[in-house]
C-alpha cells in the first residue's frame, strides 16, 4: 500500500493522458506492461502457495487474516492491470493500433478476468475457478484467431486518420499486416494528404513489384488473379486484384511518388 501511494503519479498519470518526465508514450506503455506482468506472476505464485498451504474453514474457504491479505493482494493486482491498460490505451490513442498492441491489450483483459475469478474464489469456496480460467483463456484465443485482427487494425487506423487528421498514422505498421491491409492502403493513397500519399505510394509500389511479374516486351506488370484450388486464399486473391486495379489506374503516379521518397530503391535493377 505504501509503495502504491508513493508511486501514485507514475501509475495513474495515464488516466489524464499525461506522460511522466523523460518518458515517451511507447516507453511508458511497455514498462507498465512488463512491470504488471512481473507483479502479476509473483502475486499468482503467492496466491496459489497460500491457498494450498493455508488451513480451510467451512465450505473450503480461506479464513482470517490470510483471506484479508489475499483479498488485498488480488485487488492491488487488479488496480495495477487497470493502470497498465490505461498506459497502453494512451499509447494507442496517440499512435494507433498494431498487432502487438492488440495482443497485449487482449492479454491484459484476460489477466484481469483471471484475478476477478481468484477474488471470487476467496468468498465462494466451491467455485470451479480453474475450469473458468481455462475457459477464459480458450475464449480469448478463439476470439483473437477468428476476429481477423489485421483487417480491424487497418480499418481502425485508417478511419482514425480521416476523423482525426492531426494525429499520427503509422503507414509502416499497416504495411506489416497481412494482405487484408490492401484496401485501406489504397484508400489512404487516394484520399490522404500529400505526405501520406507519398509514404503509401512507396509501399504500394513494393507490393506491385512483389505480386506482379514484369513483362519486358510490354513494359508492364501482369498479375495472376486466377483461381488455384490448392493454394487459394480469398483475402490474398482480392488483394492481388485490387493491386492490379490501382496499378492500371494510377501506376505511373505511384512510381513517381515513390521515387520522391528518401527510402526509394530501384527494385527493378535489383531484380
Amino acid at each position: 500500500a505504501m509503495y502504491l501511494l508513493s508511486q501514485t503519479a507514475y501509475f495513474f498519470s495515464a488516466f489524464e493522458s499525461l506522460l511522466p518526465e523523460s518518458y515517451t508514450a511507447a516507453e511508458y506503455a511497455r514498462r507498465g506492461f512488463f512491470e504488471m506482468c512481473a507483479v502479476a506472476a509473483i502475486n499468482l505464485c503467492i496466491f496459489f502457495g497460500a491457498y494450498i498451504l493455508e488451513k480451510r474453514g467451512e465450505e473450503n474457504r480461506i479464513q482470517g487474516l490470510t483471506k484479508g491479505l489475499l483479498t488485498f493482494l488480488t485487488v492491488f493486482t487488479l488496480v495495477l492491470i487497470i493502470t497498465s491498460f490505461s498506459k497502453m490505451y494512451m499509447y494507442i490513442d496517440r499512435f494507433g493500433l498494431t498487432r502487438l498492441r492488440v495482443l497485449t491489450s487482449c492479454f491484459m483483459i484476460m489477466l484481469f478476468l483471471v484475478f476477478v475469478v481468484l477474488l471470487l474464489k476467496l468468498f465462494i469456496g466451491k467455485l470451479p475457478y480453474m475450469k473458468i480460467i481455462i475457459i477464459l483463456a480458450a475464449l480469448t484465443l478463439c476470439s483473437i484467431s477468428y476476429s481477423d485482427i489485421d483487417t480491424q487494425i487497418a480499418k481502425y487506423n485508417t478511419n482514425r486518420y480521416f476523423k482525426e487528421p492531426q494525429k499520427e498514422i503509422d503507414i509502416e505498421a499497416i504495411y506489416n499486416l497481412s494482405e487484408a491491409k490492401i484496401p485501406y492502403l489504397i484508400e489512404l493513397c487516394e484520399k490522404g494528404n500529400k505526405t501520406v500519399k507519398k509514404d503509401v505510394s512507396y509501399y504500394l509500389a513494393d507490393m506491385i513489384y512483389t505480386y506482379g511479374e514484369y513483362d519486358q516486351n510490354k513494359d508492364i506488370y501482369e498479375f495472376d488473379t486466377g483461381f488455384k484450388f490448392i493454394s487459394y486464399n480469398k483475402t490474398r486473391n482480392n488483394a492481388v486484384a485490387l493491386i492490379e486495379q490501382i496499378y492500371k489506374k494510377s501506376g505511373q503516379e505511384i512510381f513517381d511518388l515513390m521515387r520522391q521518397n528518401d527510402e526509394y530503391y530501384d527494385y527493378r535493377s535489383l531484380r
